[in-house]
């Protein structure tokens, strides 16, 4: 129904998403997607923490997300730029333990052939050596950075439609007789708006509300594997993980041509500036590498089955766990090398 003021909304949670959507909202509406008399939106953005949150290692674009986040934000493109986002020269998926570890699956969106393909099956239109981040390519950001550009995004201009709230963590939920809805802080604070959008997670409070009284039957059930990502200096990560992981291909080629092959997907000479996406599938776990801001930092995930059900949502990471969760992986090119820049604790 049109009103003289804006429709206010509420957003619980301030990662990502609802940065992101709160982003396109004071942006919106224009023509092409809203009636004329459309009176806009006043979005406030709930986080229940002090700051919003710096956790969480690198984010991979691909070309539909580039075009959802232009939506919310015109100038995306420079917004990356500023985040460090790094163009990836392609994704290679390699094999990552049992007697064909090394070999390449298949490599997707790349100029360089794959190294040891298992099947010789075609591969991917080549892309580029080189792409900007503007151009629309997949792209790999630091999470904490891309969270900086969006809030940044937000706040830029009139304060009047926009405000993040921090330390305001979500007590409850009352839908009135009319249009709007009231919200409670554990603070004690209370709000009304026309509409509360939940972006605060599976374990969120805004879930609870939605569930009401199955949302303890319908808990959020645990996925069956673990994972755990760390960001490392290039610097560092070159001398104790690249080398030795290039060494580790070559070592395993057969012919001058495939080591020259090696040596491209990696770059020329100990530059390591060819900054591919790397996944290695295996036995029980997964485990991936790539690039992020401007090229100075590389993440490194390491993911496995669970044998058995966790209790805690959390556990210390040591080798013997990795070992006993990745046993046929010790033996390949790529685990050995990411533990020693990603150091288990004892």
């Amino acid at each position: 129904m049109p009103t003289a003021r804006p429709i206010r909304v509420a957003i619980i949670g301030g990662g990502l998403a609802g940065l992101a959507l709160a982003n396109a909202l004071v942006r919106r509406p224009n023509p092409q997607d809203t009636a004329p008399d459309h009176p806009g939106f006043d979005v406030q953005v709930f986080e229940a923490k002090p700051v919003l949150s710096e956790r969480g290692a690198a984010v991979g674009l691909g070309q539909g997300a580039r075009i959802a986040l232009k939506y919310c934000i015109p100038d995306a493109d420079d917004m990356l730029q500023r985040a460090g986002a790094v163009p990836q020269a392609g994704t290679q998926m390699m094999v990552g333990s049992g007697k064909h570890a090394g070999a390449a699956i298949i490599a997707l969106g790349s100029a360089v052939k794959p190294i040891s393909n298992i099947d010789s099956e075609p591969q991917d239109k080549p892309a580029p050596e080189k792409e900007a981040p503007n151009t629309g390519g997949p792209v790999v950001v630091h999470r904490p950075s891309l969270l900086h550009g969006l809030k940044q995004s937000l706040e830029e201009g009139s304060k009047a439609n926009r405000t993040i709230h921090t330390s305001k963590r979500l007590a409850s939920i009352q839908i009135g007789d009319g249009e709007e809805v009231t919200i409670t802080f554990e603070d004690g604070c209370v709000d009304k708006f026309d509409a509360v959008i939940g972006a605060d997670g599976y374990r969120g409070a805004v879930r609870s509300h939605v569930l009401g009284d199955k949302a303890e039957t319908q808990a959020v059930l645990q996925s069956g594997f673990w994972d755990c990502r760390n960001m490392v200096s290039m610097d560092v990560a070159k001398e104790l993980f690249y080398k030795p992981l290039r060494e580790a291909l070559r070592s395993r080629a057969t012919t001058a041509e495939e080591r020259a092959t090696v040596d491209d997907y990696f770059g020329e000479g100990d530059s390591f500036d060819r900054h591919s996406q790397w996944g290695w599938a295996g036995d029980t776990g997964f485990v991936m590498h790539d690039v992020c801001e401007n090229g100075t930092k590389v993440q490194c995930v390491i993911a496995a089955v669970e044998k058995t059900p966790w209790k805690e949502r959390k556990y210390p990471l040591t080798r013997d766990f990795v070992r006993e969760h990745l046993e046929g992986w010790m033996d390949g090119p790529v685990l050995p090398a990411m533990l020693d820049v990603s150091p288990p604790t004892k």
